[in-house]
This record gives structure tokens, C-alpha cells and sequence, in this order.
């Protein structure tokens, strides 16, 4: 029995930008990195920037407190597709626990179950 060669299998790949959405600070870092970053001021400008980024853009990073900003509507809507994959991350003075939970919850989408750290 043979196994097929992994150049004969295909793999899908995505390919984009990142966009990133997070404080006025936070944003200045990324920029820095030469990440494009945007920092909306009002829950309006989050939604829009969410629900209409450029078409390059496969990676949607946003700082969790922005994204708190939205309804838990919204939220689900943007997190069901596919691309751009929305990632939230803790804002830059967070505990443990929260950054903890949110890697937590990211899984739970990724695989379809909750795992419990120990």
C-alpha cells in the first residue's frame, strides 16, 4: 500500500491582508509593524469597517473591547464567516482570566466544542 506524496495533494490556501481594528493607541503598534490598522470611534464605524472591509482582507483582528461595543447579533453575524476570519484580542491592560477565556472561546468556534484549560 502506498501513501500519495504530499505535492500530489491539495491543500486550499487563503491568502490577504490583516486588518486591524483596536484603540488609538493600540493601533499606533501595529502600524508600526506595518500592519494596516484603523481605529473607529463610534460602534457605527466598527460595524461598517467589520461588515465591509477592503476584498483583500482575509484577517480581521479586533481588540475585545471594541468589539463588546456591537450587539450580540452582530457579533454572531460577523463571526459566522468565513472570510475574513474575525479574531478578537485582549486589550493591551487585561487579566489572565480574560485572555485565558477568549483563547477558550476562539476554540470552541474552530472545533465546534468547548475544552477546558487545566
Amino acid at each position: 500500500m502506498s501513501v500519495p506524496s504530499t505535492s500530489s495533494v491539495s491543500t486550499p490556501s487563503v491568502s490577504g491582508e490583516v486588518l486591524v481594528l483596536a484603540s488609538p493607541d493600540v493601533a499606533v503598534g501595529f502600524r508600526l509593524a506595518g500592519v494596516r490598522a484603523e481605529s473607529p470611534a463610534t460602534p457605527g464605524e466598527l460595524l461598517a469597517a467589520l461588515s465591509t472591509p477592503s476584498p483583500n482582507t482575509a484577517l480581521l483582528l479586533v481588540e475585545e473591547p471594541l468589539l463588546r461595543r456591537l450587539t450580540a447579533a452582530d457579533r454572531e453575524r460577523l463571526e459566522q464567516r468565513a472570510i475574513p476570519v474575525l479574531v478578537p484580542f485582549p486589550a493591551a491592560h487585561h487579566d489572565a482570566e480574560s485572555a485565558t477565556g477568549g483563547v477558550l472561546e476562539l476554540l470552541r468556534r474552530a472545533i465546534g466544542y468547548r475544552v477546558r484549560l487545566q
